[in-house]
């Protein structure tokens, strides 16, 4: 199994990073709230990506304590 790797997206004042890797859904609640200034994350998706992904997704947010709340669009919007 391949080891997660973390990339700087350069962009001044607005930077950011995104992480990469393998078994990452299970832990998008803890990798996100430590950069969160209240427990609530709005997630936008499209209708195909929320059929696959979206329950583990709400799962993984719930299991860290924060509060999701989703934007489900048409799908190719």
């Amino acid at each position: 199994m391949s080891e997660n790797r973390k990339v700087h997206v350069e962009l001044g004042s607005r930077g950011y990073d995104i992480v990469i890797g393998p078994g990452l859904l299970g832990r998008a609640g803890e990798l996100i709230k430590p950069v969160l200034s209240a427990p609530r994350v709005l997630t936008v998706t499209d209708e195909e990506v929320a059929k696959h992904w979206l329950a583990p997704y709400r799962a993984s947010l719930a299991a860290a304590g924060l509060t999701g709340f989703e934007l489900v669009l048409p799908a190719g919007e």
